[in-house]
């Protein structure tokens, strides 16, 4: 029962880290399209992967 516990725990870390790190993400993402929209598309080019 241990092991499973441990394993659940685990699991949940991992979930909160990728979900906090995916919202970190897309903020600097969503900042970087808003400020490069603002500043003009000409001195963004490297940021069109998409």
């Amino acid at each position: 029962m241990d092991e499973a516990h441990t394993g659940l725990g685990l699991i949940f870390l991992l979930l909160a880290f990728a979900v906090c790190g995916g919202i970190v993400i897309w903020l600097i993402v969503s900042e970087g399209i808003r400020h490069t929209r603002t500043s003009g598309s000409n001195s963004g080019s490297s940021a069109s992967s998409h």
